[in-house]
């Protein structure tokens, strides 16, 4: 769980321009990267493990299973549950 506030803090420098160096560097937002990661984990997770999609929900540091599910179908456009079976 690394905050955002923190790096900057660490570094002596605004949140804001953390996020613009960031984002000029790597073409998305810290949140975005971060949160596409956690995706691509929850992919791997569900395709080689028989966790249940809140243990992975919970694992990945999502509020909970609902904001997980509703953030996988945003990226990737259809439910964990959906991707899992295929």
């Amino acid at each position: 769980n690394i905050k955002l506030s923190d790096i900057a803090q660490k570094f002596s420098f605004s949140q804001e321009h953390i996020i613009r160096i960031f984002k000029k560097n790597y073409g998305i937002t810290p949140h975005r990267y971060i949160l596409e990661s956690k995706i691509r984990l929850a992919m791997i997770m569900l395709k080689t493990t028989d966790m249940r999609i809140d243990e992975i929900a919970e694992k990945l540091n999502f509020s909970d299973s609902h904001h997980f599910s509703t953030q996988f179908k945003k990226l990737m456009g259809y439910k964990p549950s959906l991707y899992r079976s295929s």
